[in-house]
C-alpha cells in the first residue's frame, strides 16, 4: 500500500474521531451555551480529558495531512513543503492550547497571566497556520493538469475558511464566537478530508 494513501486514511480517521469527541463533549455539556461557548470552555471539568484527546487526534490528522500534500505529485515543492510545515507548525500549538485551557468555570481566572496569554497567542497561531496551508494548498491545487471534482470543493473549503478567520479574529468576544469558531473548525475538518480523498483518489 502506497504511504500517502496510509496517511490519507490515517489523517481522516483522526479527523472524523475528533468531531466524534467534540460532539460527544457538547452533548455532557448541558450547561454551556454552543453558540457563546468557545471549544477551549469545554476543556472544564468534566469534559477535560475528553476535549485533550480530541485535540491530540486533531493535531495528528495535521502532522499526517503534512505528510500527504508533501507527497502528491505534480504539485509545486516549495508550496507543498510550506503548507506540510504550516500543518505541523499548528499540530505543536494545539498542544499548549490545551494545555493552559480553563480547569474549572466561574470567577476569578485562576490560571497565571502568563499561561492566559500563551493560550491565546497559540490558538491564533493555531488558526492562522491551519487556514495559511489550506490557501497554499488550494494555490497549489491550481497547477494540476486536471482539477477534479473533490479538488475544487477543497479550494471553495479554503476560501471560506479564510473568510471565517477574518470573523473569528473580530468577533473575541461575541455572543456567537462558539458557533463562527466552531464554523472555522468544521471547515478545517471538512478540508483534512478532502485532501485524503483527493490522495486516495490518484
Amino acid at each position: 500500500m502506497r504511504f500517502d494513501v496510509v496517511l490519507a486514511a490515517s489523517s481522516s480517521t483522526c479527523a472524523l474521531l475528533f468531531c466524534v469527541l467534540v460532539v460527544r463533549a457538547h452533548s455532557l455539556r448541558s450547561d454551556l451555551d454552543p453558540l457563546s461557548a468557545s471549544l477551549s470552555t469545554y476543556f472544564t471539568a468534566p469534559t477535560r480529558a475528553l476535549m485533550f484527546f480530541a485535540y491530540v487526534l486533531l493535531a495528528m490528522a495535521l502532522i499526517a495531512v503534512a505528510g500527504e500534500v508533501v507527497l502528491i505529485p505534480g504539485r509545486p515543492h516549495v508550496l507543498s513543503a510550506i503548507c506540510g510545515g504550516c500543518c505541523v507548525l499548528a499540530a505543536v500549538n494545539l498542544v499548549p492550547v490545551g494545555m493552559t485551557a480553563r480547569k474549572q468555570l466561574g470567577d476569578p481566572d485562576v490560571r497565571s497571566p502568563a499561561a492566559i496569554k500563551l493560550h491565546r497567542v497559540c490558538a491564533l497561531c493555531a488558526f492562522v497556520l491551519i487556514v495559511a496551508a489550506m490557501q497554499l494548498a488550494a494555490f497549489a491545487m491550481l497547477f494540476s493538469a486536471d482539477i477534479a471534482s473533490v479538488e475544487s470543493c477543497a479550494i471553495i473549503v479554503s476560501s471560506l475558511a479564510l473568510v471565517n478567520l477574518y470573523f473569528v479574529v473580530t468577533s473575541i468576544p461575541g455572543p456567537h464566537y462558539g458557533l463562527i469558531q466552531k464554523a472555522l473548525v468544521g471547515l478545517v475538518v471538512a478540508w483534512l478530508l478532502l485532501v485524503s480523498v483527493s490522495v486516495i483518489r490518484l
